[in-house]
């Protein structure tokens, strides 16, 4: 259920029924499978901000609200990257920024995407990234997402949006499942003996 689920955007911390429950990213960021200490504090900032703002742009087109007059000049090209997927993989889009909780094993996460592709002819999870390049980890990132749905075995694919194109990556590889899990049982032996950086 979604309605004992909230999420604080501003802080990035799910809560269920009040308690504080891990992401997906923050588990793998905890075990040391994301990375960000050597990227300046001020260039992390702006590209996190720009990424944001071309999530928020594709999921308002995809339902229909987005107001085209309100974006701004450098999001245009990934909008119509975005909208040219879309095209391409004749994408109907079952849910958009879907949020979940997986009672199993204990941690949340947010979906960009879970589609079927008339292209593909299959249903497809998938995870919309914006950066220069992309990291072997989204094969877990997007493991823990499938597994926390029920749905281990979904089509699991990231959408690289760039100036006026776009990149697909199919993250299936066998072994997402178990290394996922392996990640996540490392964050609770953290969590367990309190060394865990910060709350989450």
């Amino acid at each position: 259920m979604v309605n004992d689920l909230t999420f604080d955007e501003v802080n990035h911390i799910y809560r269920r029924y009040g308690i504080i429950k891990p992401s997906v990213t923050q588990i793998l960021q905890e075990v040391g499978l994301i990375e960000f200490s050597a990227v300046p504090k001020e260039v992390l900032e702006r590209a996190s901000n720009f990424g944001t703002a071309i999530h928020r742009t594709t999921e308002l087109s995809d339902k229909n609200i987005l107001d085209y007059s309100s974006v701004s000049n450098p999001i245009i090209p990934y909008l119509k990257a975005w909208q040219a997927f879309l095209e391409t993989y004749q994408i109907e889009n079952l849910a958009i920024e879907k949020q979940f909780y997986c009672a199993k094993y204990d941690y949340c996460g947010t979906i960009d995407r879970i589609v079927y592709s008339k292209t593909l002819k299959r249903k497809v999870l998938i995870d919309i990234k914006t950066t220069v390049s992309i990291s072997s980890t989204v094969n877990l990132q997007t493991a823990g997402y499938a597994i926390g749905i029920g749905k281990p075995n979904i089509i699991r694919m990231v959408v690289q949006l760039k100036e006026n194109s776009f990149r697909v990556v199919l993250c299936d590889s066998a072994t997402d499942t178990a290394y996922f899990l392996s990640a996540l049982n490392i964050w609770k032996w953290k969590k367990l003996h309190k060394l865990i950086k910060k709350e989450q």
